[in-house]
């Protein structure tokens, strides 16, 4: 049983790491790309976006088949900067570690229906 909410989105992080490890390899590389033009820091938002545009497919319906959870981005560019040795991400502090664990499954794009569809 997980102690805080901290836990909870790691222990699902480690997984999805795990189970997709191409997506460190694609922001690891997307990040020295941006290391090697002169960057000094950059948005780890911005690198789920790249590898989001770069490995997307469609479904049976035409919508996106890919998922790459937003909450994994913090361990994304802790483990980055550990690597390399930078503060090339800059890291706020992880508020989850006095939270509570949920205890409830991630959300997925089905609990966000569009208006359109």
């Amino acid at each position: 049983m997980t102690t805080s909410r901290h836990e909870e989105l790691k222990k699902a992080y480690e997984e999805y790491n795990k189970q997709n490890p191409e997506i460190w390899t694609l922001f690891k590389s997307f990040a020295d790309q941006r290391m090697s033009i002169g960057f000094s820091h950059y948005s780890v938002n911005a690198i789920f976006e790249l590898i989001r545009w770069h490995f997307d497919t469609a479904n049976e319906d035409g919508l996106s088949a890919f998922k790459l959870n937003n909450n994994h981005r913090p361990f994304y560019a802790r483990r980055y900067n550990n690597r390399v040795g930078s503060n090339f991400f800059r890291i706020r502090a992880q508020k989850s570690r006095e939270q509570e664990p949920t205890n409830m499954p991630p959300l997925t794009p089905e609990d966000f229906p569009y208006l359109n569809q």
